[in-house]
């Protein structure tokens, strides 16, 4: 029994580090990922339903194998509307489905007539957790007014980092 406790603690103690420095470089490069929302914007597509989506690998990619698209995370927008504060705003989140994977969500909402966006905070998580990002612009009461919410999602597992997007819309009054 004794034995097992040792060979059981000095593998903890030879593994555990590895893990941390793992996860630590995967937080570190998902912090270190940058939006160009100038780009995104040019590629939204303002009639797109709202949809979640399942995305990266824990493949790597230069192995030969299959890959299997869709295990490390899931990502999706939502606009909602609020009508005491005539506000529109875009919700993204991204959940991790993997315990090594570090996710993230960074979202924007454009008003469509203006032109004019406003940008949520990259929010992360590890895990199994939710990165939630908001992002919220006013509209005026009695005006018709149409407005597009775009997240960018991304999940980082063995130093490779993922990335995907949503979008939603919502037509206000």
């Amino acid at each position: 029994m004794k034995k097992v406790l040792t060979i059981g603690l000095a593998f903890s103690l030879v593994v555990a580090p590895l893990t941390v420095s793992a996860q630590t470089s995967d937080e570190q490069l998902t912090k270190d990922h940058v939006v160009n929302w100038n780009n995104v914007w040019e590629e939204v597509d303002q009639n797109q339903p709202s949809q979640e989506i399942d995305f990266g690998s824990t493949v790597d990619p230069s192995s030969i194998g299959v890959k299997k698209w869709g295990e490390l995370s899931t990502g999706k927008t939502a606009m909602s509307k609020n009508l005491l504060k005539f506000t529109a705003t875009s919700t993204g989140t991204s959940k991790g489905k993997v315990l090594t994977t570090t996710t993230s969500a960074t979202t924007s909402v454009r008003d469509n007539n203006s032109g004019k966006t406003t940008n949520g905070p990259k929010k992360m998580a590890v895990a199994k957790f939710t990165a939630e990002s908001t992002a919220s612009r006013n509209y005026t009461m009695g005006t018709a007014n149409s407005f597009t919410g775009v997240t960018i999602h991304t999940a980082t597992h063995d130093g490779i980092l993922y990335d995907a997007r949503t979008s939603d819309g919502i037509l206000t009054y």
